[in-house]
């Protein structure tokens, strides 16, 4: 009990200096950036030899490709099974570990993060590097934090930070970085956790420049406007990624669900998926690595309908596949781009009926990264300032908005949930032994809309392993009562153990809603 009220109070003290949070927000995201740019280098790299690796295509070679393949696999199967935390994308296990149900190792997480991500590209998987690069982000946050011997509420938040800096070196998008991280693994948009989530995405985004250039990560130039006598087209085309992102997230949870039971041992699994890989990728080389030139490539000389139509059923399946293999890496970009490919349809298909200007096809590909975005994560306000960024453009605006809506709402009706949220609850959280509970804090801003506004303490009948121990209502810090009644816009602060803190945090999300 005494070291918990040793913790506690070194929260409380550390949790009262904004600037000094802020200021770490910094170096967390200049860390965090370098290790995401470093990630994103060697991805590169990977990338350019892959395509070298199926070029050849005599009969010998092929033996020693196949036999390449399956020891890189067996390899990478290794260290996932080392590190079992560094599977997949990364976001669920970030999002575990600020609800203090997982806890991963930073450095075997980036060993297995780096060297298996580079040998999944290598290989030609459909895999991305956005969420291994919050990972990364989250990891080195997480070493920086011990290392400095920074308490649960500050480790927390600098840890979302390193998250949302390594997302922004990725993807050059700072802000909608920092939304993506606070909105969907944070859960919890506080200023207090935004301003240093927030500096620390500037910053990696500096570095990411710095390495990379100003060039922004999907470079589509958008001649003109559409017309708002086809804005219409935008709502049949929102209801069209819908459909797109949607099956994509059961399809892909089915995957996942069918090799994990069929096969079991994760080495075995990984090495059978690089081996399947190779068969794919020397078959359909269109359909290899994230799909990051595939829109490129298409934009400057368009394929017939039937083709697209074709590549974009087998980047869906194929990405399905090698994610639920349970190699690091991915869907973010995978995503994006089956949105490009979503809109370059039903641009090709609307050319049927409709006289289009063809300069309008960058247009639709643009359109569609957002709509279907939005149905896999069900963000939408983060979807639209993402891709928005990313293309380095705001004069779409409107239309983006609109297809953003339709998606997210048709989506929510399909009752399909959220990818990160289903495979988050698909992890079984990793076993912790404890000699006594260790105490957790937790932040909470009450919204206009919440039920907890107008009632007292008193009344509000909470567990009783959860404490309100502070309310800062503006710039005043009162001492909670049992008469003290609770305003909207008051900020929470909450003392719960660390085996409660997830519960905790689904408790009061739930009545903000109401």
């Amino acid at each position: 009990m005494e070291s918990n009220q040793k913790q506690l109070s070194a929260a409380f003290k550390q949790s009262s200096s904004k600037l000094a949070l802020a200021t770490e927000g910094i170096l967390v995201g200049i860390l965090a950036g370098l290790g995401a740019v470093v990630y994103r280098y060697i991805l590169t790299y990977a990338g350019a030899w892959q395509q070298a690796l199926y070029q050849i295509t005599n009969f010998p070679w092929l033996i020693a490709l196949f036999l390449f393949l399956g020891i890189m696999g067996a390899l990478t199967g290794i260290l996932v099974q080392l590190a079992p935390l560094s599977s997949g994308s990364g976001i669920p296990q970030v999002s575990g570990e600020l609800l203090g149900e997982m806890s991963m190792r930073p450095l075997p997480t980036l060993f297995s993060k780096y060297l298996g991500g580079f040998m999944a590209m290598l290989a030609g998987m459909s895999l991305g590097r956005e969420g291994p690069s919050i990972q990364i982000g989250a990891a080195i946050s997480k070493a920086y934090t011990k290392w400095r011997k920074h308490g649960d509420l500050s480790q927390r938040i600098l840890l979302t930070s390193g998250a949302s800096a390594g997302l922004s070196a990725a993807f050059n998008a700072p802000i909608a970085s920092t939304l993506f991280v606070v909105e969907e693994v944070h859960k919890n948009i506080s200023p207090f956790i935004l301003i240093p989530a927030l500096l620390a995405s500037i910053s990696a985004d500096l570095v990411s420049k710095w390495v990379f250039g100003l060039t922004p990560s999907f470079a589509i130039k958008m001649d003109q406007l559409l017309p708002q006598s086809s804005y219409y087209l935008i709502i049949i085309l929102g209801l069209v990624t819908a459909l797109v992102g949607t099956t994509f997230n059961q399809v892909l949870l089915a995957f996942q669900r069918f090799l994990q039971k069929h096969f079991p041992n994760v080495v075995v699994r990984i090495a059978l998926g690089f081996l399947l890989t190779g068969l794919i990728v020397w078959a359909f080389p269109a359909l290899a690595g994230s799909g990051h030139d595939l829109v490129y490539q298409y934009l400057e000389m368009p394929w017939p309908l039937k083709s697209l139509i074709l590549v974009l059923i087998g980047k869906l399946l194929f990405t399905c596949f090698c994610y639920g293999t349970s190699t690091p890496g991915g869907i973010f970009l995978p995503t994006l781009v089956m949105g490009c490919l979503t809109g370059a349809v039903s641009f090709q298909v609307f050319s049927l009926f409709i006289d289009l200007d063809p300069d309008l096809l960058a247009n639709f590909v643009v359109l569609g990264m957002a709509g279907v975005l939005t149905a896999v994560v069900r963000s939408p306000l983060t979807s639209m300032v993402l891709v928005l960024e990313m293309v380095g453009s705001l004069q779409n605006f409107l239309p983006v908005a609109i297809v953003a809506i339709t998606a997210y709402l048709l989506a929510e009706a399909l009752k399909v949930a959220p990818i990160y949220d289903s495979l988050y609850d698909r992890m079984r959280p990793l076993p912790q032994d404890h000699k006594e509970k260790e105490a957790a804090i937790l932040e909470f801003d009450v919204p206009l809309t919440s039920s907890l506004a107008g009632k007292k303490l008193a009344d509000l009948d909470l567990p009783q392993e959860i404490l309100i121990a502070s309310i800062v209502r503006g710039r005043a810090s009162l001492v909670p009562k049992g008469a003290t009644t609770i305003q909207a816009k008051d900020r929470l602060l909450i003392v719960t153990s660390k085996d409660h803190l997830a519960a905790t945090k689904k408790l009061f999300r739930e009545a903000a809603k109401t």
